[in-house]
């Protein structure tokens, strides 16, 4: 004859033991949390519910689209900066001859010059900008090197800004006019998505990784059809998508979609360009 076991004696020990107590504890301060969660949710609801606070919001978006009126049409502070760019000559910066095109008051100055670490011709050379009657000078001394990705360097003292993308993102914010970050949140959220792909592009290290990550390029520029800033000119979301496309883009040829803004690209950028 089996041993009579009382399971009631087990159950109430397991209900009064001290991982149950803890248990019950913490549910019961969760269920509270979301109680006040759901009483402050309510309150707010109630809240923008009222019609003065319609007129409320509706003076500070009138406010905050002045305050970007005034930052946008205050007169820009002349420029002069002189940065070093070690460039790597079979994936060059493509983007100083779209930025030499479209920036129109802007000098791009250019002096270019060989490290020891590259033998051989290089293939690409820059010319220099020349606008009449313009303030701001951005002088580049580009030394083509053994580097991996762009080097900016901005001082001795700092360490260098990596990356063609960060390169156009510090001239961007350099300069107000070109400051793309001053336009409204959906424009800058699109621009800095289609640069992120550029840099993901960028970090890959073989053929198969790059083009799943063009392919994500490629999607993000179709979301946005022509790229073209708020003059109806290409920006620099275009200029950076545009450079990465020409140094990683395998043979293949594009989507159409974005083999007809490539070309528009090509065309706009690279006319008289003395790339070999």
């Amino acid at each position: 004859m089996k041993p009579w076991v009382n399971c009631d004696i087990g159950v109430a020990n397991s209900r009064t033991s001290p991982d149950y107590n803890t248990l019950a504890t913490r549910q019961e301060e969760i269920l509270r949390q979301l109680a006040e969660l759901k009483a402050q949710i309510s309150t707010l609801c109630k809240f923008l519910k009222r019609p003065g606070q319609e007129a409320m919001s509706s003076k500070i978006l009138n406010a905050i689209s002045g305050m970007r009126a005034a930052r946008n049409c205050r007169s820009q502070v002349p420029v002069q900066v002189s940065l070093v760019l070690n460039v790597n000559p079979w994936k060059p910066p493509f983007s100083i001859y779209a930025l030499q095109k479209l920036w129109k008051d802007t000098n791009i100055t250019v002096k270019s010059y060989t490290h020891s670490t590259i033998i051989g011709r290089v293939p690409i050379d820059f010319p220099n900008s020349t606008h009449p009657d313009v303030n701001n000078v951005v002088n580049l001394t580009v030394i083509f090197k053994a580097v991996n990705d762009l080097e900016m360097v901005t001082s001795l003292l700092r360490y260098p800004v990596i990356g063609e993308v960060n390169f156009l993102r510090y001239l961007s914010r350099l300069l107000e006019a070109h400051n793309y970050e001053r336009n409204d949140l959906a424009y800058v959220s699109a621009t800095d998505n289609i640069l992120d792909c550029c840099c993901r592009v960028r970090h890959q290290t073989s053929r198969d990784r790059i083009d799943e990550a063009l392919l994500l390029l490629y999607q993000q520029l179709e979301q946005t059809r022509w790229r073209s800033g708020r003059n109806g000119e290409p920006d620099i979301a275009d200029i950076a998508a545009w450079s990465t496309i020409k140094q990683f883009s395998s043979n293949r040829r594009l989507p159409r979609f974005i083999q007809e803004w490539y070309d528009i690209c090509d065309e706009t950028f690279m006319n008289n360009a003395s790339a070999h």
